[in-house]
């Protein structure tokens, strides 16, 4: 099989995922090639699992600036690497020699991933389309459009206005991803083994990083002394913190729901039960989350009355949290590399 009929066998029912980032919405065009993968249902969990993965980020810039985030653990050129699918990351200011490079690329029926493509209405500004093939002269390519869930035909024209190839934003416009499909593709329970020891790494302390656990501990210190700021200042990360915990899609409610999720998919596929006690230990921090929100939304209603009672009952779900996910990572981690 070609890699141009590997590109439209994989095309065919790829699971849509809108919320957890637009990059890696593609990752099921992938999974879709591995052998056997019709037995597997790539859920919403698979995706997230296999393509973002479970963290939460603390940065304190100074005194009082601080930001709470989640962020990917996963690379999507290093997950197709699992699958023995090599990605390479390029970029090119020209866009005449951007057309000419891609041009060059899928008359070889090598497929590309490209970003930042404005020609089609989308969910998202920057939105990723796969261009799996051209005509001869190059004059019009074929692609898939992820949110339509339609093959569309652009022209080279149309492509160059798609793409925002303004020195300001240099950044951000005009890359793409080139794809290698070879001929074996890996078993999908080697991805999965390497995406969780992604995660436990990326979540396990590590004195100064401001990720995972390390940053749980980071935000408690801040946690602790947030009755000291203005009345107004203090509202506005209640708000900021709430949001975080459990108000957004990719909330860290949110993003361990879908880990307990994929845990349980991924028990199933590897074959093992060893990961019972973890997603039982899952489900005990998923409640301790609930319970910070809801120490969050008390200190919210009243934020004079026992503050200082109220900051202390917040901080310590952070450090059952820890306490909890900490445990459960390591024997995790033991798993996945027994």
């Amino acid at each position: 099989m070609n890699n141009l009929n590997k590109i439209e066998k994989c095309l065919i029912g790829s699971y849509s995922c809108p919320d957890i980032g637009a990059i890696y919405d593609y990752t099921s065009y992938y999974l879709k090639l591995v052998p056997d993968i019709d037995k597997i249902e790539l859920s919403e969990s698979m995706i997230f699992g296999l393509g973002c993965g479970l963290s939460f980020n603390f940065e304190q810039t100074n005194e009082s600036t601080f930001r709470i985030s989640t962020v990917n653990n996963i690379f999507f050129k290093d997950l197709l690497a699992h699958l023995n699918i090599k990605a390479w990351y390029k970029t090119e200011p020209d866009p005449e020699l951007f057309l000419q490079y891609i041009g060059d690329l899928l008359l070889k029926s090598q497929p590309i991933v490209t970003f930042n493509l404005k020609a089609f209405d989308s969910y998202y500004e920057h939105l990723p389309i796969l261009l799996y093939s051209c005509n001869n002269e190059k004059n019009s390519f074929n692609a898939y459009d992820y949110y339509s869930n339609k093959h569309v035909s652009i022209g080279a024209k149309e492509l160059i206005k798609a793409c925002d190839f303004s020195k300001t934003n240099a950044s951000l416009s005009n890359f793409w991803f080139d794809i290698a499909l070879p001929e074996k593709i890996f078993p999908l329970e080697k991805c999965i083994k390497w995406a969780i020891v992604k995660n436990v790494q990326s979540m396990l302390y590590t004195p100064g990083n401001t990720r995972g656990l390390a940053g749980l501990k980071a935000f408690i210190s801040f946690l602790k002394n947030i009755n000291k700021y203005p009345t107004e200042e203090f509202q506005s990360f209640i708000v900021h913190i709430k949001s975080v915990i459990k108000r957004n899609d990719n909330s860290s409610v949110a993003n361990r729901g879908l880990f307990i999720d994929f845990l349980i998919q991924s028990k199933e596929i590897l074959k093992t039960n060893e990961i019972n006690s973890v997603i039982e230990d899952f489900n005990k921090s998923q409640l301790e989350w609930e319970s910070l929100y809801n120490s969050i939304l008390d200190i919210e209603k009243n934020y004079t009355q026992d503050i200082s009672k109220k900051l202390e009952k917040a901080c310590k779900h952070c450090e059952a949290i820890i306490e909890i996910e900490e445990k459960a990572l390591n024997i995790l981690g033991g798993i996945m590399l027994s």
